[in-house]
């Protein structure tokens, strides 16, 4: 899985109208949501537009039993340092982007960008692959 950027990401109440983006990903079976794998992207300061190129490693002896689970890409502000000085820290939701792994697996890779939902606006891009060992 690959986290390359994000564009266009909403602004939130923060102290200097920036947000702080970082990315959580998760691999939920979508009936029970129990999540079987998460992991996130660092966090990127003051930008609408951030770029992570970050990637990350599912290691699974039983990879193709999560054909009918999905991966769910949620980006968040990270804690400014306002919020933190006054205790109130907290990671607000910027949208999110889910990917059934099924499409995965057709596709064995798919590489292009998402709207992000439950927002106004923004876009984030993604390279996702399978690969059997």
């Amino acid at each position: 899985v690959k986290v390359e950027r994000a564009q266009d990401l909403s602004m939130v109440s923060s102290f200097d109208g920036q947000v702080d983006p970082l990315v959580s990903i998760k691999i939920v079976e979508p009936s029970k949501v129990d999540t079987v794998w998460a992991s996130s992207t660092s966090t990127k300061p003051d930008t609408q537009n951030p770029v992570w190129n970050e990637e990350f490693y599912v290691l699974r002896s039983d990879l193709s039993t999560l054909s009918t689970f999905s991966i769910v890409f949620e980006v968040f502000d990270g804690d400014n340092l306002m919020e933190s000085m006054l205790g109130n820290a907290k990671n607000e939701f910027l949208g999110r982007c889910t990917i059934r792994m099924d499409d995965v697996f057709a596709n064995q890779r798919i590489r292009q960008s998402y709207d992000l939902t439950d927002i106004h606006c923004g876009r984030l891009y993604l390279e996702i692959s399978v690969q059997y060992y």
